[in-house]
């Protein structure tokens, strides 16, 4: 009875892929689209298979999820976590579908579990990864990371940071902008040199996060020196850098220097 309940429902959503590709693709060769992913998730009548469709479609070549796409699969997996429990229950519920066990799926549950604000789920799919043997990925310590800050476990958050053996431009990013809204002016600056010095060029955003945050605690040298480096490595000055420095020059009182 169950198999062939699962094997009705998968040939539901082999006739409505088909529908979806015909009606959106005028070339000969499908192709995925964010569009044709949407549909599919939308009008298939099991969250099961979609959460299927959805880790298939995100292994395809040089296709990436669309934002939306995870919005989509918010709900379809808080139904499924609801329905079977926990994150292991989904994962053997994938198994017995076809879907083998791959620390990918973990993934993708994570980043929708993340994108949904479901942190308790997110976590446990990346417990679940390293109870599976799988070693999880940079990006994958990029979630936890920013989920611990998030849900105020600040120490938590940077001890997980420090032990990251491979961090990249979004692990720098992550902390450095939460180290701000702290207002640890001193640990932001050490962090950003750490960024630069292992080849992670901040962006205008970084910048402005670390500006930001001096010119909050009043910190008028260091925003200066930072606006200095900036200047020699060609950075050109947002809209928010120059209203950093219109307010820092009122603050001091050089009114000219304000006006420029």
């Amino acid at each position: 009875m169950i198999l062939g309940w699962r094997r009705s429902l998968q040939r539901s959503l082999i006739r409505t892929l088909k529908t979806l590709i015909s009606q959106s693709c005028e070339r000969p060769q499908p192709y995925l689209s964010p569009q044709l992913v949407n549909l599919a998730i939308s009008k298939c009548p099991s969250d099961l298979i979609s959460l299927s469709f959805f880790l298939w479609a995100a292994r395809q070549p040089n296709y990436f999820h669309d934002p939306s796409s995870f919005d989509l699969m918010v709900p379809v997996v808080h139904r499924l976590s609801d329905r079977f429990g926990n994150v292991s229950g989904i994962v053997d519920e994938l198994e017995s579908i076809g879907c083998g066990r791959k620390a990918q799926a973990l993934l993708v549950l994570m980043r929708v579990y993340w994108r949904g604000d479901l942190y308790s789920l997110a976590l446990e799919a990346f417990d679940q990864m390293r109870s599976r043997s799988f070693v999880p990925n940079t990006f994958a310590r990029n979630i936890v990371v920013d989920i611990l800050f998030k849900t105020g476990h600040f120490d938590s958050a940077l001890r997980f940071f420090e032990e990251t053996p491979f961090p990249n431009f979004i692990t720098f990013n992550i902390v450095i902008g939460n180290i701000c809204k702290y207002g640890d002016w001193w640990s932001v600056g050490i962090l950003l040199r750490e960024m630069i010095d292992r080849g992670f060029w901040p962006n205008s955003g970084t910048y402005a996060m670390v500006l930001d945050c001096f010119h909050k605690e009043g910190k008028i040298m260091e925003l200066l020196q930072l606006l200095g480096f900036m200047t020699v490595v060609g950075e050109q000055f947002s809209v928010a850098i120059w209203t950093f420095l219109i307010d820092m020059y009122r603050k001091i009182g050089n009114l000219d220097m304000a006006g420029i």
